[in-house]
């Protein structure tokens, strides 16, 4: 974390990412990056694990070097309620350079699951014997 707002992070890359330049940018370092708001927020909104803030608006996405490998990401947190967060996102490659930015990011809190509770569900697994071809 650099400060309270803003925070640098490391992007692990996986072996089996599969070539980057297949991607204007690849999903699991998308991810990655919107991964490092949680240590922003802890302690700012709900500390409760069962708490998940998902994202549902992007305001901007630019992408500056399609298919570019970045290793880490630079995150603001701009907004923080306890329904709604918002943060600016920027990921780099190696030296520093941007490879991409979304401005605007808005996550909404989602409702937790009341593990104390048996859960109703809209659908069920049933396993159904195949029929010989």
């Amino acid at each position: 974390m650099l400060d309270e707002t803003s925070a640098k992070v490391a992007l692990c890359v996986p072996a089996d990412i599969g070539d980057p330049a297949a991607y204007v940018l690849h999903p699991v370092l998308f991810d990655g990056g919107l991964q490092g708001l949680l240590g922003l927020l802890r302690g700012r909104v709900a500390d409760d694990e069962a708490v998940a803030f998902l994202p549902v608006r992007i305001e901007r996405l630019t992408v500056r070097r399609p298919g570019a490998m970045p290793v880490s990401c630079m995150v603001r947190l701009v907004q923080a309620t306890a329904l709604t967060v918002v943060a600016d996102f920027t990921w780099l490659d190696e030296v520093g350079v941007p490879v991409a930015s979304a401005v605007g990011i808005r996550f909404q809190r989602a409702l937790a699951l009341d593990r104390s509770r048996p859960a109703v569900g809209y659908w069920s697994l049933e396993r159904v014997p195949l029929s010989p071809a």
